[in-house]
């Protein structure tokens, strides 16, 4: 599994262009919060057979939800890739920021890519 976390205002990401070898076919998720339901949720989407993005919009994220979530990134799923999509990093745990590959996407114009996991 790979995983990303894409910062951007702009709700119509161009993921193809941000994400090499983007799995098909790509699920969107929109949350307001993430909480721990919703991590139980999502983990069930990682169950299913085949290749597949799951993209997750949100705009926040619960600290018990990112600590659920943080097994979700230690034990990832084959042939599934999850990209959170939101518009800061601010109240994003540093250990869930390290298992991930974050993209900023500024003004759709400029894009920085920066691998935490290294």
């Amino acid at each position: 599994m790979h995983a990303y976390l894409i910062l951007t205002n702009n709700n119509e990401v161009d993921l193809i262009n941000l994400i090499p070898n983007l799995y098909q076919p790509i699920h969107k998720h929109f949350f307001s919060k993430i909480k721990i339901d919703d991590v139980r949720t999502i983990n069930s989407f990682l169950t299913t057979l085949g290749h597949e993005s799951h993209v997750i919009y949100f705009d926040t994220f619960l600290d018990i939800a990112q600590n659920a979530f943080l097994k979700t990134l230690e034990e990832p799923s084959v042939g599934k890739q999850i990209i959170l999509v939101t518009n800061s990093k601010a109240g994003i745990y540093d250990t869930v920021l390290s298992r991930l590959t974050v993209i900023e996407d500024q003004e759709n114009s400029h894009i920085n890519q920066n691998n935490f996991a290294e």
